[in-house]
């Protein structure tokens, strides 16, 4: 059986009998399954972002009431909080991976923020396993 190109695109490749990522080779007869995984973005970056900037405002207000004028400290903090939190939101992107079973179990081979990607590449998979049989 001659080798099938099914995907190819910098760094992952689909044939009919392999699957290569960066310098990872699968072997096609050794895949017995595949998934896409969505990967949430993790939520650290805004937890800790409104902590600061709730700190920040508790900073403006305890040095307005105290000094007459909000105080350097908590507008500092406000604006750093205010930072991680737009960082969270238009920065982080949710990531989505290839998962493959094999006999050694299941493998995120492959690890990508774009959503359309992935799916072609399991799909591929997909037909290269049922070319298989």
């Amino acid at each position: 059986m001659d080798e099938l190109t099914l995907y190819s695109d910098g760094g992952a490749m689909v044939t009919s009998t392999r699957f290569v990522v960066g310098t990872t080779t699968y072997a096609m007869s050794q895949i017995t399954s595949v998934t896409t995984v969505a990967i949430p973005k993790s939520t650290r970056l805004l937890i800790w972002g409104m902590v600061v900037a709730l700190c920040g405002v508790s900073c403006v207000g305890i040095g307005a009431t105290s000094s007459g004028g909000p105080s350097t400290l908590g507008i500092l903090q406000l604006l750093v909080g205010a930072a991680m939190v737009a960082a969270y939101v238009f920065v982080l992107k949710a990531q989505y991976a290839v998962s493959i079973g094999t006999s050694g179990g299941q493998v995120q081979a492959l690890v990508s923020t774009d959503k359309t990607m992935v799916a072609k590449i399991a799909g591929a998979l997909t037909q290269a396993i049922v070319m298989r049989r």
